[in-house]
């Protein structure tokens, strides 16, 4: 693509759709009490109860709502990463109160423990959470990959996501990020997986995560762009890393544009890449982004 043809990053708009566990404690464990037991058991109220996806907390343009186990936050597309961390922070302020009411608190951890026994018997409503893969998504990197639905009826661990979107307000930025989707995703896992890892506090939890859902190349693509699904929730709360994912995919985008640059990063750092995002080897990641920054404004 030529200079002349270039289209400016700052077309980008960033959304995230994270997700988050209530908790409660035993034997000193934190387990999982998925979403839909708020509803069911101690009557919450919620917009949309009999939908897949029911809204407990709507309000100033931020839904929480229930996926499965979780709760997922759903926030307003936006070019300001300082307006991304303000929208979650509100959401996890809201869901907290919500949740203190029961005697329950959040926990944002890319995995954690699950009594499948306790909801074996239980209403359908629960059934979302005895299953994984419901919405398929795909791999730029694993050429082999299918997303299958997993039978987790027997699966001690949930997980939990925090997937960036990335979109383009114009078409054109949109239509190259949709057809050249392999090489974009390798670079935002270069550029934006190795930011949320290298500042996760939980590797050990990651690395259990990436087993099913934190490998380097899954994706999804999206009507305004491309789902970058590989990161788990733990960036949610760092303003710091929030902005170096704003700009992760920014360069990615710019590299997109010239194919031969980013042919070399792709070359240079994506095998390093995918041992440090499927191992969870944040010290590798760190390593990873100290050799880009001498190379990119990063």
């Amino acid at each position: 693509m030529s200079k002349q043809a270039m289209i400016s990053s700052s077309n980008l708009t960033f959304g995230t759709d994270p997700e988050v566990a209530a908790v409660y404690y035993k034997d000193g464990i934190e387990y999982v009490q998925p979403a839909p037991y708020f509803r069911i058991e101690l009557g919450a109220v919620t917009e949309k109860p009999k939908s897949k996806h029911p809204i407990h907390i709507n309000r100033f343009g931020i839904q929480v709502i229930e996926d499965g186990a979780a709760f997922e936050f759903i926030v307003p597309p936006t070019r300001d990463f300082d307006q991304m961390y303000d929208d979650i922070q509100f959401g996890l302020s809201e869901l907290s109160a919500l949740l203190h009411k029961y005697d329950h608190c959040i926990s944002v951890a890319p995995t954690l423990d699950y009594e499948i026994e306790r909801f074996l018997d239980k209403d359908d409503d629960y059934k979302q959470c005895l299953m994984f893969g419901c919405d398929p998504d795909k791999d730029a990197i694993l050429k082999n990959y299918v997303c299958d639905v997993i039978d987790a009826m027997r699966h001690p661990y949930r997980y939990f996501g925090g997937h960036f979107q990335i979109g383009c307000s114009d078409a054109r930025g949109r239509r190259l990020i949709q057809t050249h989707y392999v090489p974009f995703i390798k670079l935002c896992s270069i550029f934006i997986g190795n930011s949320v890892m290298a500042s996760s506090s939980k590797t050990e939890l990651e690395k259990i995560r990436a087993k099913l859902y934190g490998q380097p190349g899954r994706y999804r693509i999206q009507p305004w762009g491309i789902e970058y699904r590989t990161p788990s929730n733990s960036w949610i709360t760092n303003r710091v890393t929030m902005a170096k994912m704003f700009r992760g995919a920014e360069i990615a985008f710019r590299l997109l544009q010239n194919p031969k640059e980013g042919k070399v990063v792709i070359k240079d750092y994506l095998t390093e890449t995918i041992t440090a995002l499927g191992t969870a080897n944040a010290e590798l990641s760190r390593d990873i982004l100290n050799t880009v920054r001498s190379d990119y404004d990063f």
